[in-house]
């Protein structure tokens, strides 16, 4: 909560800290940066891990019952085949969506608006996981993806407070009265 104290000064702050001192329902992050993860799309994509974690072990399990069962039989040895293409396939989609999820990760480090729209406009065909588990390839994309179309990307020297809005009021616009009451109170005298 520290960053706080600086957006609203030592006063509001204490207050605020002195509210929130045991309360254990609230929990305050500073997300500008955009490493926050909101739990749906975490526990959604945990989820389908856990799904095709699933679907791997039961395809395993089905191979080798069926290896152990088909001693010679030809339609028994197709049925190995097809169960070692699912799994395989099964595999390959696994890692895929492991990649997706790591370049996505990657994008957030950028100051992007949502990594969902940029994501459809990277030519992946471009981008590697490095060894060390590094996107390799993306950030040239990106680079030029931030001069061709900056309004996805979050700007770096704007001055925004802490709950995202700007510090700075707005213009004031001159209303159409503004015009004619002076005239008013010029033919007035005022």
């Amino acid at each position: 909560m520290e960053f706080l104290k600086e957006i609203l000064g030592d006063d509001i702050y204490n207050q605020v800290a002195e509210k929130l001192k045991d309360n254990a329902n609230i929990k305050l992050a500073n997300i500008a940066n955009g490493s926050y993860i909101p739990k749906d799309k975490f526990d959604s994509v945990n989820n389908d891990v856990k799904t095709y974690k699933a679907q791997l072990t039961e395809l395993q399990t089905q191979l080798e019952a069926v290896k152990a069962s088909a001693a010679g039989n030809q339609q028994l040895q197709a049925e190995i085949q097809k169960l070692q293409t699912q799994l395989t396939e099964k595999d390959a989609e696994m890692k895929q969506q492991a990649f997706n999820i790591a370049v996505k990760d990657s994008i957030r480090g950028y100051k992007v608006h949502d990594p969902d729209v940029i994501m459809p406009l990277l030519d992946m065909k471009t981008i590697a996981q490095g060894e060390n588990g590094s996107i390799v390839g993306l950030k040239e994309q990106l680079e030029a993806m931030k001069t061709a179309r900056p309004y996805l990307f979050i700007e770096e020297n704007s001055s925004k407070g802490g709950f995202g809005g700007s510090t700075t009021p707005p213009a004031e616009k001159p209303s159409p009265n503004d015009a004619i009451n002076a005239a008013i109170r010029g033919a007035a005298g005022k």
